[in-house]
């Protein structure tokens, strides 16, 4: 079976379940199209240095998002908050570590209380638009530094003034490179891709895989072929 993975209004064809290789068996198809994102973010965390006890704000709902959610709170960060663009997202990031979610201008003693001493340690700017990375540079304050993994289309590109700001740092992800180690969770049990696939769906269903993605009822969908 082949599967496309339709996932933050982009889809992309995914490898099949045979091409999902190591010394450790890899998941399902309709699964393993959850392990290229969490490779990404697992990857992208580690290399952030972040660790225990580390203050860490991430800035935007999608599936990275959550991944960078998921892989903070076991390498020890604390605390984690994630600032989103609606309420449905919250539930979602709580049962992944989060210890708090906010929307709009919402803010908390939490916040406040990093913003106190100089900053978020790490912030991860996961949406790709000019705006978020300008509220992920305030929440860095003096001391914290801003990774930047979102992608920013051509329409609305970065503000040049801001990639330059000594506190941000665009990063990519070798997903590669944590291949083995994620299989390894995945047999362990404590990564379960079916987790990260909010639903399954023929390939002939596309139109609504994408309308769910847009208006927040899926988090990633996988078209089966």
């Amino acid at each position: 079976m082949r599967v496309i993975q339709a996932a933050s209004l982009a889809a992309v064809q995914a490898q099949p379940a045979a091409a999902v290789t190591g010394t450790v068996p890899g998941p399902p198809p309709a699964e393993a199209a959850a392990l290229v994102t969490l490779k990404e973010a697992l990857h992208f965390v580690q290399t952030a240095g972040i660790g225990p006890d580390r203050a860490v704000a991430i800035v935007g709902t999608g599936p990275a998002a959550r991944g960078f959610c998921f892989f903070s709170r076991r390498l020890g960060a604390r605390p984690i908050i994630v600032f989103g663009r609606g309420e449905g997202y919250a539930s979602w990031f709580l049962r992944l570590g989060a210890d708090m979610y906010l929307t709009g201008d919402q803010s908390s003693d939490l916040v406040r209380d990093a913003l106190a001493r100089g900053g978020f340690d790490t912030v991860i700017e996961a949406v790709g638009s000019p705006e978020a990375l300008t509220r992920c540079i305030a929440l860095a304050g003096s001391k914290g530094e801003v990774l930047v993994y979102g992608i920013a289309p051509s329409s609305r590109p970065w503000d040049p003034e801001s990639l330059r700001h000594p506190r941000v740092r665009r990063m990519g992800a070798k997903e590669e490179q944590v291949h083995e180690a994620m299989l390894a969770m995945v047999a362990a049990g404590a990564v379960k891709p079916r987790e990260w696939v909010s639903h399954v769906l023929p390939v002939g269903d596309y139109a609504q895989a994408f309308e769910w993605v847009r208006t927040g009822r899926a988090s990633k969908v996988v078209l089966t072929l």
